[in-house]
């Protein structure tokens, strides 16, 4: 998977059907004039705004850590362990005041 900036359609890097390149991927609006992001897949061009690309990007990375967390990934059992020992240190701190 590569990434590429396409300053103006014009400069587009590869041949690629028109009518997949007139619409930004994301949000289906016009591409004409605007700079884009192209993503080039598993022989598959995306063409998406700037705006489009961070929105999704962050989206994705979102999804990854949702991912993560319903699976029990290691950075996600890591946190729970370490927020765990938290409450129970703040709850013997608590034990030893009183």
């Amino acid at each position: 998977m590569t990434v590429l900036l396409a300053p103006y359609p014009r400069e587009w890097p590869y041949a690629a059907p028109p009518d997949r390149l007139e619409t930004c991927w994301h949000c289906d609006e016009p591409t004409a004039g605007a700079p884009l992001v192209l993503w080039v897949g598993q022989g598959e061009l995306l063409a998406l705004h700037g705006d489009c690309a961070e929105r999704l990007g962050t989206h994705l990375i979102g999804d990854a850590r949702e991912l993560r967390l319903a699976t029990g990934g290691p950075t996600w059992a890591r946190r729970a362990a370490r927020l765990a020992g938290y409450g129970l240190r703040l709850a013997e701190q608590c034990e030893e005041v009183s």
